[in-house]
């Protein structure tokens, strides 16, 4: 993992065996940010997605053990339990065309991933929401 910061901007390069949330969550530690939304492109050959459906309490989760180029993840840092938590989805697709789509659980990058990230100075938290049963930003 490397990176650049200019103001509120950072540029990420992510490197072959980094793990894409926890390589986020460091650099968030590191740079002391609290909040952020996230773009980038990469590759990964080791990742796993799940959908949210709200008729289900379970975590669907779909692993992937092959190169996929990934062509958009998009997510955000806020603070979850006094801790930053990284949100990421990520549409990915196999040498085939196969597109696969959803929430990240852990990604690790087989090549490469360039990833933007833009600072906010203010501090979003995450509070439970009872009727979606999910964490949701709390202002």
């Amino acid at each position: 993992m490397d990176y650049k910061r200019c103001g509120n901007q950072i540029v990420l390069r992510l490197d072959k065996g980094d793990e894409l949330l926890s390589s986020i969550k460091e650099l968030a530690d590191k740079e002391s940010i609290s909040s952020a939304s996230i773009i980038g492109i990469g590759a990964s050959d080791k990742f796993s997605l799940y959908n949210f459906d709200e008729d289900k309490p379970d975590v669907d989760e779909r692993n992937f053990n092959e190169l996929h180029d990934i062509s958009n993840f998009t997510g955000n840092l806020s603070v979850l339990n006094g801790e930053n938590f990284v949100h990421m989805h990520m549409t990915c697709v196999d040498k085939y065309g196969n597109v696969s789509a959803g929430h990240v659980l852990n990604c690790i990058i087989s090549h490469t991933a360039e990833i933007f990230i833009t600072v906010f100075d203010i501090s979003i938290n995450r509070c439970y929401d009872d009727e979606f049963d999910i964490e949701v930003f709390d202002f």
